[in-house]
């Protein structure tokens, strides 16, 4: 999908791609950490499974996941810009 200002917009309704799967499996191991010892390894299975079905499914859950995604960020301090008037590309 692409936004007014050219940008492309990944589509929600499509599956969880590798990379935000490892990520919401990564949180949800995370959250469940605190059941480990008091609840059976089926019931926390369970709950894993249930978690990241309502997390990678959704749109809007996906959505959510999809801006919580890590970035990478340019460090060095260079802001890039396109001359006024101008169009990058």
């Amino acid at each position: 999908m692409a936004r007014e200002d050219g940008a492309q917009r990944a589509d929600v309704t499509q599956p969880a791609d590798d990379a935000e799967r490892a990520f919401a499996e990564l949180e949800v191991d995370r959250a469940l950490e605190v059941y480990r010892g008091r609840l059976s390894a089926a019931d926390i299975e369970m709950m894993r499974a249930r978690l990241l079905e309502g997390l990678t499914d959704d749109p809007g859950t996906r959505a959510l996941l999809r801006a919580s995604l890590p970035r990478e960020v340019d460090q060095s301090g260079d802001v890039y810009y396109s001359p006024i008037g101008k169009k990058p590309g």
